[in-house]
């Protein structure tokens, strides 16, 4: 599951604040969004450098699961547990085909990936290709700590979940992604062989859960990411829907450092 090496210039996390921050030049779309139906297959992405978002802000913020109650105690393995003391959000906009990458801490980073359709979207790490899926460093750490773990999953966001099943009209719903997340590889790595085994029973997972700590260990945190505008394409019927722009907000917990 990886993809293309970026380099990631080590100035950048200097520049990284909860107040203000260098701006990476904002995406434009490469052509001018259209609700026009077209059959015109999903073109392939060409882009060869992907500018690395740091603008965000900050405030301070209660932590909405310091109690949980007893009703929802079997969440506890897939909800925050840090001592949440502020919540941190950025806005954002991408045009079909463009990958985006946004730095939320010095360690972690927002990643969209083009699929057809639309994205994938997972948080990772700096090292070079941990967005993407077909590279070597590819890591996600919100895997197995959000329900469902088949299907649609939280991670993808599709055109086709805005329109009615024969894509003839517009569908309500499906505007926000609220995620679960890790803030390392190897917690990453603790709460997919911990759940993977529980939800499958995969012998190699369960082995490697004996050897580590258990998902409830591991330090978690949570974000929402909120369409706040979206234009879809292919808007024909019986077919596929495509989004062709999309603007959100993505607002997410974090303890004090």
């Amino acid at each position: 599951m990886k993809n293309n090496q970026v380099s990631f210039l080590p100035i950048i996390l200097l520049l990284v604040s909860c107040s203000t921050a260098a701006t990476a030049s904002p995406i434009q779309p490469t052509s001018t969004p259209t609700q026009t139906p077209t059959s015109t297959p999903f073109p392939t992405p060409t882009v060869t450098a992907v500018p690395i978002y740091t603008d965000i802000s900050c405030k301070p913020s209660e932590n909405p699961f310091a109690e949980i109650p007893e009703m929802y105690a079997y969440e506890k393995p897939y909800l925050p547990n840090i001592p949440i003391s502020k919540i941190c959000s950025f806005e954002g906009k991408i045009s079909k085909g463009q990958p985006y990458h946004h730095l939320m801490t010095e360690n972690l980073i927002l990643c969209l990936e083009p699929r057809i359709g639309g994205w994938y979207l997972s948080i990772s790490d700096l090292l070079p290709g941990s967005c993407d899926v077909a590279s070597k460093n590819f890591a996600d750490f919100t895997s197995m700590l959000n329900p469902p773990f088949h299907g649609n999953t939280t991670s993808l966001i599709f055109g086709f979940e805005f329109r009615n099943q024969d894509n003839t009209e517009d569908r309500d719903g499906g505007f926000n992604r609220t995620i679960t997340f890790v803030f390392n590889r190897e917690d990453s790595d603790t709460t997919y062989s911990s759940a993977a085994c529980a939800v499958w029973g995969i012998d190699t997972d369960c082995a490697r859960a004996t050897q580590t700590s258990t998902n409830t260990d591991v330090a978690r945190s949570r974000g929402t990411l909120t369409i706040t505008k979206l234009e879809l394409g292919n808007l024909v019927p019986n077919d596929s829907p495509w989004i062709e722009y999309m603007e959100f907000t993505f607002e997410f917990y974090l303890a004090d450092e």
